[in-house]
């Protein structure tokens, strides 16, 4: 846990139950948590605008990624669930970008507060464990066993 500015906050850790069943996708996810936890680091260290602007940057473009190479995968087995999956990544998009905005307003990072903490965490671990983790029984069924090798995803 990381402390500054009289507010905790606490990294997150991977825990093998988030697991949706393709390898890559975890592996995403897994970077994802990095990217959270770099930036949770760099304002724990008071790093200036600067540097938090190019951990929002990153993490934005590597949650650009994931969400098409999601996508993609769910699109290919026709996941029932796809036009909630796809309104769920836009929001947390749109709302990962006002955050970024919100907190690099003036090239300066203000101090993270506990709205910004509690987002991350929800944007990442409550939509893995409530939106992704509904596809993970579609991702071990026989129809997706013979569309993707669950261990390797080449997207």
């Amino acid at each position: 846990m990381t402390e500054r500015y009289g507010y905790k906050m606490q990294s997150i850790q991977w825990d093998p139950s988030f697991s949706v069943g393709i390898a890559k996708l975890d592996d995403d996810h897994k970077k994802l948590i990095q990217l959270i936890n770099s930036l949770y680091e760099a304002w724990n260290l008071g790093k200036d605008g600067l540097v938090i602007g190019s951990l929002f940057d990153a993490l934005q473009v590597y949650t650009d990624s994931h969400f098409q190479r999601e996508e993609a995968v769910l699109l290919a087995l026709e996941y029932d669930r796809m036009p909630q999956q796809q309104h769920a990544h836009a929001c947390l998009v749109g709302a990962l970008q006002n955050f970024r905005t919100r907190y690099l307003a003036g090239g300066q990072a203000t101090k993270p507060t506990a709205e910004m903490n509690a987002f991350l965490r929800s944007w990442l671990l409550d939509h893995i464990l409530t939106e992704d983790l509904m596809y993970r029984a579609l991702l071990a069924s026989p129809e997706s066993l013979a569309l993707f090798d669950p261990y390797r995803l080449d997207l």
